[in-house]
């Protein structure tokens, strides 16, 4: 019973960790503004944000990348627990 205890908690320490590399890339993740030119040339109208490098951000595009990311680092914390929860109800 103790191999597996152990086996689930080094389980759980390891998809914790990356679940927190997981939030960390979604903290950090940017989509650059992309150029969208219709068939006349002309581009559509963008919101942008500069960010610290001067390079123009998409907010939209880059919610959503961050989203994706955020869904997966819940996804591994969510699993983490889980693994706790069992070594939690094993006797002994």
């Amino acid at each position: 019973m103790k191999f597996w205890k152990d086996l689930l908690n080094g389980a759980s320490i390891f998809v914790g960790l990356f679940a927190a590399f997981l939030w960390w890339k979604a903290s950090i993740v940017t989509l650059p503004i992309e150029d969208r030119l219709d068939s006349n040339g002309w581009a559509d109208a963008q919101i942008s944000i500069k960010s610290e490098t001067g390079e123009h951000i998409d907010p939209f595009r880059t919610a959503t990348e961050q989203s994706k990311w955020n869904k997966w680092a819940a996804q591994a914390s969510a699993l983490a627990a889980f693994f706790q929860a069992i070594v939690w109800m094993m006797p002994g």
